[in-house]
């Protein structure tokens, strides 16, 4: 189970919302993800107010709490604190309650921090770098500047573009993040070189004004970009390795892999027949059919990839809900019924019995985020 989009906003009549979703799956690999719940915080939103709402909403669907795998975040600091956050007193309260939580993995929304990685290839304003002189040098570097930035936004775009929408696997977002660090290393390679083919606006100035020479403080934005990435995501890279048996088990050396798999995935490595359903691409589909007997472990693994959420993205889009159905002229709309609209408007599974479903859940997950003043990012 995953708690994913543990996250707070705040409504037209400037109350605190904090919506929980939840994140689970079942022995079949069917994966549910539903608001668990949408509390006002009224007064201080502390870090212990928010555990307790946490906890008040898993009592009411009986949720087992020790199935729970990972908690995703916006990352602000009333969640991730490293002495008070909502994920250290949930690892507390568990330990309180003798449930094992040294493996509860937490993470801060994958978009907000590509979003705080973008932040860092700002450049200066653009009257500043003009200083108001218009000298034909000066005009003409500001016009190189501006190019190269349209470019790499361009770039930054695609991957922002690709990490939003629902039902993406951890391991499917993960992956975005880890091509476009590969793609930064080779933009500074052939900016290096004087290759501006993937700029191609700057090429195009470039190329009329007969320019060869690259301005290296465009390679040194890249440059901080790059350890931007390697620092925010580390979170990710604690984990990479179970991602990557998930997402492909056919690939794994058998070395490198955990001492409990590697028996299965030399198995694996060769059963044609399961290969051939890899290679059909519905990786869910793959792990269904696989025998739940000979391949325990990597089952296991999958259930737990499965579950975890990566972004807070589906806690934004109810937002965006929410502010639609919560207006001026419909400010006075109580929480039980706008709760019920969200509901609908998220679920993505008709029930006869809401809570059916959560029964056969084997593994959890959660997420909630907090942006009180409308903040969509923190630092």
């Amino acid at each position: 189970m995953s708690l994913s989009a543990l996250d707070e906003s705040t409504d037209i009549s400037s109350t605190a919302q904090l919506l929980i979703f939840i994140r689970g799956v079942t022995q079949d690999f069917e994966v549910l993800e539903e608001l668990l719940g949408m509390c006002s915080l009224k007064g201080q939103t502390r870090e212990v107010d928010i555990l307790n709402v946490l906890l008040d909403e898993r009592s009411k669907t009986n949720l087992d709490l020790s199935k729970l795998m990972g908690v995703a975040t916006d990352g602000a600091p009333s969640m991730i604190g490293v002495n008070s956050g909502l994920v250290t007193l949930l690892k507390k309260h568990l330990q309180e309650k003798n449930i094992i939580a040294e493996d509860l993995m937490q993470f801060h929304c994958i978009i907000h921090q590509e979003a705080l990685c973008s932040k860092k290839i700002e450049f200066q304003k653009l009257n500043s770098e003009i200083e108001f002189q218009f000298h034909v040098m000066k005009v003409r570097i500001w016009r190189f500047t501006v190019l190269y930035r349209i470019d790499i936004t361009k770039h930054l775009n695609v991957l922002n573009t690709r990490l939003q929408g629902k039902n993406q696997l951890i391991s499917q977002l993960y992956a975005h993040v880890s091509s476009f660090q590969c793609k930064l290393t080779l933009f500074r390679s052939q900016l290096t070189s004087g290759n501006y083919n993937h700029f191609p606006s700057y090429k195009k100035m470039a190329e009329k004004f007969n320019k060869t020479a690259i301005n290296f403080s465009y390679v040194e934005k890249l440059d901080i970009l790059i350890q931007s990435f390697q620092d925010r995501f580390s979170d990710f890279k604690k984990v990479k390795p179970l991602l990557d048996i998930f997402s492909n088990p056919f690939t794994i050396s058998v070395e490198n892999a955990p001492e409990s798999m590697q028996l299965e995935i030399i198995d694996i490595h060769n059963d044609q027949d399961l290969r051939n359903r890899f290679n059909e691409g519905d990786l869910l589909n793959f792990y269904r059919c696989i025998d739940k007997n000979t391949y325990k472990e990597l089952r296991i693994n999958a259930l737990k990839c499965a579950s975890l959420f990566g972004s807070t993205y589906i806690c934004e889009q109810t937002f965006s809900i929410l502010n639609i159905n919560k207006t001026k002229n419909r400010n006075r709309l109580a929480n039980e019924s706008l709760e019920a609209v969200l509901r609908v408007a998220t679920r993505t599974t008709v029930l006869n019995n809401y809570f059916t479903m959560y029964i056969k859940i084997i593994i959890i997950s959660l997420t909630a985020t907090i942006s009180k003043n409308f903040k969509l990012f923190d630092e």
